[in-house]
């Protein structure tokens, strides 16, 4: 697998939740260590074609290694012993996600430019905007209908940038160039002169007439 993809493949399994519940016990099916891991590989793999990327590895395993241990702790039913502790690991591990999903972006773009590929990363741009608006209600409002909106924008702007982000590695991994950008035809100082030379070309005719 191709490091776009496995990046991809990392967010698919930290923006998109699946809870089980087995013996009492409610877990994530798709665990966000490995997610972690995952981005872990495909920023340093990465790296060579950008600096932001490479910047993301050892954040990417050291979260990686914190949900872990938030995992195994929560399953033993230490962590929720204290809510208020769980909520702001929680609450810092969301905030963690959003930063190093837009330096990943920052990524993608600089490799979109030094390629010369169409990856279309404006549109991820957008959709980070609306999901860090969307993930920060869910996660702080004090009201329950904010936070039940603000959990369902999270979920359709999380699979709306992962469906971008997928559009982003066809380009990459097709190497689709971008347009050429469209050459000016006529300066606005070119466009005034214009009709005076028609005009005097006019009077030119009468004169000679």
């Amino acid at each position: 697998m191709n490091p776009m993809s496995l990046l991809f493949f990392g967010y698919f399994l930290l923006l998109l939740r699946y809870d089980l519940t087995i013996a009492g016990f409610t877990f994530d099916i798709l665990f966000d260590f490995a997610g972690y891991l995952i981005l872990a590989k495909a920023a340093a793999e990465l790296a060579a074609e950008s600096g932001n990327m490479k910047k993301t590895v050892l954040p990417c395993r050291l979260l990686a290694l914190l949900s872990l241990a938030m995992m195994v702790l929560d399953g033993l039913d230490l962590l929720g012993a204290i809510p208020a502790v769980k909520s702001v690991l929680v609450l810092a591990v969301s905030f963690a996600v959003l930063v190093i999903l837009y330096v990943h972006i920052k990524g993608v773009s600089e490799i979109e430019t030094n390629s010369g590929y169409d990856m279309k990363t404006h549109k991820i741009r957008r959709d980070w905007m609306i999901l860090a608006l969307a993930m920060i209600f869910s996660r702080i409002s004090m009201y329950p209908t904010i936070t039940i909106v603000a959990s369902y924008a999270n979920l359709v702007f999380s699979v709306i940038l992962l469906l971008d982000l997928n559009t982003a590695i066809k380009g990459y991994n097709g190497k689709i160039p971008a347009p050429a950008k469209e050459e000016v035809a006529v300066t606005a100082e070119e466009k005034k002169e214009e009709p005076v030379i028609a005009f005097r070309a006019e009077e030119s005719e009468e004169d000679d007439g």
